[in-house]
Parts: structure tokens; C-alpha cells; sequence
């Protein structure tokens, strides 16, 4: 491998494919011989990892029932909030992010 500048060449021959088009490149190939590819065989657990993802992107986001009675409650004004509940729940959170 030579390295050239910032960037280095991990072609092992770049001086022999310069000026050499793709077709050409093709060309000069070893005829007869199949080009190997790779193949992926995922674990179960990569497997259920993916499903799983799968199920998730199905699922919304947002509970829009939920969502929607909030608002009417909040619009009726029988939805309150108590301000030391609040209050004790931000600082629990925060004293969780400070342990992990």
C-alpha cells in the first residue's frame, strides 16, 4: 500500500489501473472464473432483533386516543396539574440520569 498526501490508496496496484476504463478493466479479468460474493447469515438473535424492529415501524408513535382525550380534558378544563408532582417527577428523573 502507498500512501499518498491525507488519502491513502488501499488499491495494492493503483499504478496499473490508471488510465484504464471499466470496460478494459473488465476485459483483463480472468476469463472462466466466477466472482465470488459475500454472503450474510444472521444469527436467531439477529434475526429476532430485526423482527422486532419490524414490529416496532408498524407501531405508532403516538397513542392518538390517549392523545385526544387529553386535549378534550385540558379544553374542558377538567385536567389539572398538581405542581409538586411535577416537580418531585423531574427531579426523580434527574437523579436517574445522574446514577446511569
Amino acid at each position: 500500500m502507498r500512501i499518498y498526501g491525507d488519502k491513502p490508496s488501499l488499491d495494492p496496484l493503483p499504478h496499473r489501473m490508471e488510465g484504464i476504463s471499466p470496460r478494459q478493466a473488465e476485459a483483463s479479468r480472468p476469463q472462466g472464473r466466477e466472482t465470488q460474493t459475500d454472503q450474510l447469515y444472521p444469527s436467531p438473535q439477529a434475526r429476532e432483533i430485526q423482527q422486532a424492529g419490524q414490529l416496532l415501524a408498524q407501531t405508532p408513535d403516538v397513542r392518538e386516543t390517549k392523545v385526544i382525550a387529553l386535549k378534550q380534558d385540558v379544553d374542558s378544563g377538567r385536567y389539572s396539574v398538581k405542581s409538586h408532582q411535577v416537580a418531585e417527577k423531574l427531579v426523580q428523573d434527574h437523579l436517574l440520569d445522574l446514577l446511569s
